[in-house]
């Protein structure tokens, strides 16, 4: 106001000229000040919807590396299971019997160092 009242002097402004200036001048002060609040609200708001977003992806990552850990078990399970029935399968079949002759004949008698056994064609060794 008091640059309006210098300004006004230096030309012989009327005082409704003066109080038509500062009017004006307060007008656009207010307007600037209200675009700032504003624009500081817009800034806020994107900041939050940047924040949601980027939150919301989160959890979606996570709800895929949960479903994945999920999948990978289940998968493990199946595997074992279906491992045990083929060795049950195959032992069924008598594919094992050479080394279940071989270990009722190692639990019945005492191995010495440096002895061999012969099983399925296959050598083994104890000791040296």
């Amino acid at each position: 106001m008091k640059k309006v009242d210098q300004s006004s002097a230096i030309r012989g402004a009327s005082d409704e000229a003066r109080v038509a200036t500062a009017s004006e001048v307060n007008r656009d002060i207010a307007d600037e000040i209200a675009r700032l609040a504003g624009y500081g609200t817009q800034y806020k708001q994107g900041v939050r919807r940047e924040y949601q977003g980027l939150k919301s992806q989160l959890s979606g990552l996570e709800a895929m590396n949960l479903q994945n850990k999920s999948q990978q078990w289940s998968n493990f399970i199946n595997n074992a299971m279906n491992a045990g029935i083929g060795f049950a399968q195959a032992g069924g079949a008598g594919a094992f019997q050479g080394w279940e002759d071989w270990w009722k004949k190692q639990k019945t008698k005492k191995v010495t160092p440096g002895q061999s056994a012969n099983v399925g064609g296959i050598t083994y060794h104890y000791g040296t």
